[in-house]
């Protein structure tokens, strides 16, 4: 059965059995659209963060979850958060061509936000690179959060770090409406405890016929190797 971590706030030897990563004010912000703990971030405060070993649980919880090839880096900065007076944070925004919209309602292109890995040396977050096809399980929030991005007014942002992207089989091929062939290999990028299986790898079948499934449905829970 598959299991998930909860979004709650630091408890020190109290958390156990889940991830703690160090997350600065722009996750908070975009996940919750509340304020943040403070006006000043203080990395040192952990925060755990919601973590999925399942794609139904990817596409409940996701505003938007599409098919798409990154086309580059659009915008890169420092942001202190929606006042202006955080401890300033490096992010990154990536533009994406959508291939196919599995749920939600996005132009042809989106902006994806995402921090620069080296500041969660020890969590899985990677940079998305040129070229690279990926199914995102996305939460679409206004630039109102992060109002040093220029480029867009709306910005998608993985709902858990690498445990929300998927790398889409370079052998999948893309057809003339811009759809890759059910039988293509997916492949998810977040492995490990209360992610997927080392080793799991989905169809992408798999990843849309989760989204069609009713929640009460048990749905596709991929192949190990």
């Amino acid at each position: 059965m598959a299991r998930q971590s909860k979004w709650i706030l630091p408890m020190g030897s109290a958390v156990l059995g889940a991830v703690i990563v160090t997350i600065g004010w722009f996750t908070w912000n975009i996940m919750t659209e509340e304020s943040p703990p403070s006006t000043t971030v203080n990395l040192g405060s952990p925060l755990v963060i919601k973590l999925y070993s399942s794609i139904d649980d990817l596409s409940d919880d996701s505003d938007v979850a599409i098919v798409g090839t990154v086309k580059g880096v659009a915008q890169t900065g420092m942001d202190r958060g929606r006042d202006g007076v955080g401890t300033p944070l490096p992010y990154v925004v990536y533009e994406v061509e959508v291939l196919e919209v599995l749920k939600g309602d996005v132009d042809d292109d989106i902006y994806v936000v995402r921090r620069p890995p080296e500041l969660f040396p020890r969590e899985q977050l990677s940079s998305l690179k040129k070229g690279e096809t990926t199914v995102l399980y996305l939460a679409e929030k206004s630039t109102k959060l992060a109002p040093t991005i220029n480029v867009t007014d709306v910005i998608y942002v993985p709902l858990a770090f690498d445990n929300a992207v998927f790398d889409v089989s370079s052998s999948g091929k893309v057809g003339a409406v811009g759809r890759v062939d059910d039988s293509t290999v997916v492949v998810p990028r977040g492995t490990g405890p209360d992610m997927f299986p080392v080793g799991t790898t989905f169809k992408m079948s798999d990843i849309r016929d989760a989204i069609e499934v009713d929640t009460d449905e048990i749905g596709p829970v991929g192949n190990v190797n």
